[in-house]
């Protein structure tokens, strides 16, 4: 009976042994292709847009994923417009280098695009059209238009 169990005990750590070798095999497989990125990316899209016919609605954001990379923005120029004033308060016409960054990254809708946002050249003062432009470059291209 002694035998018997710790046969029974290998085969059980044999089996945690394999299983966490696969859980991270998959892990290290799904931030090597960024899987979690592009499912947030979708439910973000969803959400924003609210589709009738979803799967029709997924497939083209794949594709357009599929064409354009992570660079994909979902938001129309109104939505900059109105993120700029939001941190424009004094309503100088322009907005500094660091409500700059985190006016884009409210706009951000990946863990890429937020990245990114850290990462790009922004002058001290930033003006409408700058931001608009910085949006593009950052955010990908305004896909929704009202």
């Amino acid at each position: 009976q002694h035998i018997q169990q710790r046969k029974n005990t290998h085969k059980k750590m044999a089996f945690r042994l394999k299983e966490n070798s696969l859980t991270h095999g998959a892990e290290a497989y799904l931030q090597k292709h960024r899987i979690m990125e592009l499912l947030e990316d979708l439910c973000t899209a969803v959400c924003f847009e609210r589709p009738e016919a979803i799967e029709d609605f997924l497939v083209k954001q794949l594709e357009k994923r599929k064409a354009k990379g992570p660079l994909c923005g979902i938001y129309s120029e109104s939505d900059i417009e109105n993120t700029f004033a939001l941190f424009d308060l004094k309503q100088n016409g322009y907005i500094s280098k660091t409500q700059c960054i985190e006016a884009i990254k409210t706009l951000a809708n990946s863990e890429f695009q937020f990245v990114e946002a850290e990462k790009v050249k922004i002058p001290d003062k930033v003006d409408l059209f700058n931001f608009s432009k910085l949006c593009d470059q950052i955010l990908g291209s305004q896909t929704h238009h009202q």
